[in-house]
């Protein structure tokens, strides 16, 4: 049987994450203490996914900007 959240969904051998209609994809948002620098249209998937070796992340950006890069080791 199938967990269902407002955004998730877990199954048997599956996660799914619903991040709704690409237009809205700007509503996501990081800032710190996530990521060293806010970012506007990015947002981490590990955590709905139940990812221990996978980070994943959906992102939206208006044509000609650039994705401020993060990546950090724990």
């Amino acid at each position: 049987m199938s967990q269902v959240s407002e955004d998730v969904m877990h199954g048997q051998g599956y996660d799914c994450f619903n991040a709704g209609p690409m237009e809205s994809w700007t509503r996501f948002r990081l800032s710190p203490p996530d990521t060293p620098i806010p970012a506007r249209g990015k947002y981490f998937l590990r955590k709905y996914l139940n990812s221990d070796g996978l980070e994943m992340s959906v992102n939206a950006l208006p044509a000609g900007r650039e994705m401020p890069f993060v990546h950090r080791h724990k």
